[in-house]
């Protein structure tokens, strides 16, 4: 795994006109995996924990108006069946736009909006993100949330690397 650049010809560099935090990871595939099945992997292979540090943020944020990111009482959308098309929902995310080699997933909220983007690509498997902030609650916010972030973007990359390869194999 190593720490790129934000690819350049990529659905995620063209997200907004303006960016405030941006990251990218790339991967190694060893075998021919396709976006769908590492999109798949991504989203039904998180860490363990971080479905409680998502519900620790819910509860952090509510009194600011920020929205849940897990939604209440209910599970979020199944991604081992999403068919990641625009104006659809993955997981936890929004599906804005999509090429056969990229998936640019998200969500908008009043205090920030961002994008992930999966994409496959010469061997590899990227996972690049870009954050806007609304205002100094959007700073604040990803200021805490950012020590996180890197560690499960970094983490989910490799689990859904390790998870789609098989699939892609058999």
């Amino acid at each position: 795994m190593e720490t790129i650049d934000l690819p350049d010809d990529s659905l995620v560099a063209r997200a907004f006109p303006h960016v405030d935090f941006a990251d990218a990871y790339r991967a190694p595939l060893r075998a021919a995996t396709n976006v769908d099945d590492l999109s798949r992997a991504f989203f039904t292979s998180p860490p363990a924990s971080m479905r409680a540090l998502l519900r620790l943020r819910d509860a952090l944020v509510a009194p600011f108006g920020v929205a849940r990111v897990l939604p209440a009482g209910e599970e979020a959308a199944d991604a081992s069946r999403a068919s990641f098309e625009p104006g659809t929902r993955a997981g936890l995310f929004d599906v804005f736009a999509r090429t056969d080699r990229e998936i640019l997933f998200g969500l908008d909220d009043r205090h920030l909006d961002f994008r992930l983007s999966l994409s496959v690509a010469d061997g590899a498997a990227v996972e690049a993100t870009v954050v806007r902030f609304h205002n100094g609650l959007g700073r604040t916010y990803f200021a805490v949330v950012r020590p996180f972030h890197t560690r499960i973007a970094r983490t989910m990359l490799a689990r859904a690397v390790e998870r789609a390869e098989p699939r892609a194999s058999a």
